[in-house]
């Protein structure tokens, strides 16, 4: 995959794959998408479209950005679509699972990668400082 858009394509086509299989044997849900109003699939195509704008923009910032500032940049964008989920709507997450969902957040604020470890030295009794060999000779 050489563009964004061959990214974009190549996982999208793999998330719709096990959904054919979901509908195939059932003739309810083919009868209701042959009965689909006009809104309904104007719905679903907004739906699509925004779906493969945010692939699209999250593919092009996965080549833009470091693997840090992706994942800050994806937590930012839970804890803003907590807040707005919050402050719109009645039925959302209590406030046990937000903080939850906090503490997660803050857990991976503070992760840290285990250092690299020195290399594999062994020293006999000269004090002389040899390499292992791994494979017999």
């Amino acid at each position: 995959m050489d563009s964004t858009w061959g990214r974009v394509f190549y996982s999208n086509f793999l998330a719709s794959v096990p959904l054919v299989f979901t509908f195939i044997n059932d003739a309810d849900e083919i009868q209701a998408l042959k009965d689909m109003s006009t809104s309904a699939f104007m719905a679903v195509f907004l739906s699509v479209a925004l779906g493969v704008g945010m692939s699209y923009f999250a593919w092009m910032a996965r080549s833009l950005l470091s693997a840090a500032s992706f994942t800050v940049v994806g937590n930012i964008c839970k804890i803003l679509t907590i807040a707005i989920n919050v402050s719109l709507w009645d039925k959302h997450a209590s406030s046990v699972g937000i903080a939850c969902l906090m503490f997660c957040l803050l857990a991976a604020y503070f992760y840290q990668q285990a250092p690299m470890r020195a290399d594999s030295k062994d020293s006999d009794d000269h004090g002389d400082i040899e390499k292992k060999n791994l494979l017999p000779k």
